[in-house]
């Protein structure tokens, strides 16, 4: 059994083999050649089965008459397919077709005994055949047409034909030779299910944009889809063989090749971007030009090493990229350009506010400037202060324009995080006295020496201190923690002030942004605190979070990483918990109510 399947298999293999050779070989859809394949099979079956009903219906008639029926028979099937390979002009010979086979069959059923004939059987081979070739209900419309002729041309075909045969068992040899065909047809149907189903993909890859080429084993294309003219400006046979391969541009083929192969030894889908010389369309264009294209490299469903490409233009993509590259080194020459004219302006600031802020102490110091009248001094410190202030300004524009262009660089050092941390509390505690603020600071024991830039951490605990101290009334409070977690160094500033909304939240940590409401406009300041705090937390590698609502306060924490010099900790860790345990556990509770409360 399974030796007569792959003997039927070869047979029809080699009867499409022989078809294809037959097939016009102009440049047409995968679905036309099918068709074409169709409609020569058909023709090259038809003279054996009408050969065979014409020798049973004209047995009696004298060999020379039989011949010469074979002859025309087989001359005219011949002579359709030679005219179909010739011209490719499939519709008019499947209609010429179609005419001659209804004059046949009517003759031959009119022959042998008429429609009481099992002859007549032979009929409604039209209206299969018809639509087996074109695969539509018009082809199947012109078979019954064909029927219905050969029903209407018994009477004056008989009345031509004479004295009819005996019906006989040989007139069923024709029908029964037929049936036998449409039989082994569904096994050779199975290739035309394939090909259905690699036409319905053609179609699908067509409506998907850009030209389909059909790329076979051998790294040659094939076949071409028409819109290969639209997409390229060229007819789609200048790129079948090496026409498009030559087009290329030269370092473009290599990637090419190997995109090529890799979908060919089993990668299912590789993309490569290529430049075509194509011809130019452009005004003050030349003749021929190179532009970009994508194509995209599918594997194909045959698994013979064959590939489908999609080849689409890239102008647009190119043009973009090329957008993009300006606007980076737009940006980036505007970026260098502002960081040039921080540094200068902070320059030239700094200078004469040094000057001012040194002869306003020295002018404030009487026993060396002598008695000042009180309104000069109180002038004398107003200019003092606003310089000082100023000067912090541009300190802070200057340091977060280095920090912004890469080329702010931290100094680590061993320091005790306790006196940066009450010496920032010691700057800042003027302020909270003048307006009446609690100012603490929870700085746990295990937090010893650390190992960072201690510049960076005192600016990080000033900028958070100033700015609870001002955005919080009077009578309210704001404390400093500090304590280790896992190595890292965590640090808390949390106030009762008047806290910001999610919307206000969002906007935090942009420079030159400050929370707007009606108490912050009484208190002058930049915008940059958190911004340079944001900043240089992120130099350390660590994260900055804030926790607030309206009215109820601000909570910034700060988590700085892998700083805290861990062997002493775990020394003063092991050495409080002998004796210490309930004050840390106490402090811990602590901790965690003041958490709550803000």
């Amino acid at each position: 059994m399974i030796l007569g399947t792959e003997i039927r298999e070869e047979f029809r293999q080699a009867v499409e083999a022989g078809c294809d050779l037959l097939v016009s070989p102009s440049g047409l859809a995968a679905r036309d050649q099918e068709r074409q394949r169709r409609l020569v099979a058909s023709l090259l079956a038809a003279p054996f089965i009408l050969s065979g009903a014409w020798i049973a219906s004209s047995a009696g008639d004298g060999v020379m008459h039989l011949l010469a029926g074979i002859l025309v028979i087989f001359a005219g099937s011949f002579s359709l397919v030679l005219m179909l390979a010739a011209t490719g002009r499939a519709v008019e010979t499947a209609k010429l077709s179609l005419g001659l086979a209804t004059l046949a069959t009517a003759w031959i059923i009119a022959a042998g005994g008429g429609l009481m004939s099992p002859m007549a059987a032979l009929s409604v081979a039209l209206p299969i055949e018809a639509y087996r070739v074109a695969r539509d209900r018009k082809a199947m419309h012109w078979g019954l047409a064909a029927l219905a002729g050969v029903v209407l041309l018994q009477l004056p075909f008989g009345a031509l034909a004479g004295p009819v045969a005996a019906v006989s068992g040989w007139h069923w040899l024709a029908p029964a030779l037929y049936g036998a065909l449409l039989f082994v047809r569904p096994m050779q149907g199975e290739g035309e299910v394939r090909s259905a189903a690699q036409n319905i993909d053609h179609i699908l890859l067509e409506r998907m944009g850009g030209a389909v080429l059909w790329i076979g084993p051998d790294g040659h294309i094939t076949q071409a889809t028409p819109r290969t003219e639209e997409v390229l400006g060229l007819a789609p046979e200048l790129v079948v063989e090496g026409g498009l391969f030559d087009r290329i541009r030269i370092p473009d083929r290599v990637a090419y090749r190997c995109a090529l192969a890799d979908v060919q030894t089993g990668v299912a889908r590789r993309s490569v971007e290529l430049m075509l010389r194509v011809p130019g369309d452009d005004e003050g264009e030349p003749a021929v030009t190179h532009r970009p294209f994508e194509m995209e490299l599918i594997r194909s469903p045959q698994e013979d090493g064959s590939v489908i490409a999609i080849l689409r233009s890239a102008e647009a993509t190119a043009q973009l990229r090329e957008e993009l590259a300006r606007a980076r080194d737009i940006a980036g020459s505007t970026e260098l350009a502002k960081g040039r004219f921080l540094a200068t302006v902070s320059h030239e600031l700094r200078t004469p506010l040094n000057a001012i802020i040194g002869f306003s102490d020295l002018m404030l110091h009487e026993s060396i400037s002598g008695p000042l009248d009180p309104k000069k001094k109180e002038h004398l410190g107003l200019i003092r202060d606003a310089g000082r202030h100023l000067l912090s300004v541009v300190n802070s524009i200057l340091d977060l324009s280095k920090i912004e262009a890469g080329t702010y660089r931290l100094q680590p050092e061993r320091f005790q995080f306790a006196t940066a941390a009450s010496l920032g509390s010691a700057l800042l505690e003027p302020q909270a006295v003048a307006k009446q603020l609690k100012l603490t600071t929870r700085i746990s024991d295990l937090v010893g020496e650390v190992n960072c830039d201690q510049r960076a951490v005192q600016q990080i605990l000033i900028n958070l201190l100033s700015n609870a101290i001002k955005f919080t009334p009077e009578g309210g409070a704001v404390t400093l923690e500090a304590h280790l977690d896992r190595g890292r160094l965590v640090m808390r500033v949390s106030d009762t002030g008047i806290g910001m909304s999610e919307e206000e939240l969002a906007g935090i940590g942009q420079p030159f942004t400050q929370v707007s409401n009606a108490y912050t406009r009484q208190y002058e300041g930049t915008g940059l605190g958190l911004c340079l705090v944001k900043g240089l937390v992120e130099l350390h590698g660590g994260a900055m979070t804030i926790e607030s609502a309206p009215g109820l306060g601000t909570a910034v924490t700060v988590t700085l990483p892998q700083i805290a010099i861990q062997e002493e900790a775990d020394d003063r860790e092991a050495g409080i918990g002998s004796g210490k345990e309930g004050e840390t556990q106490d402090a811990e509770e602590e901790h965690e109510a003041i958490l709550r409360i803000a």
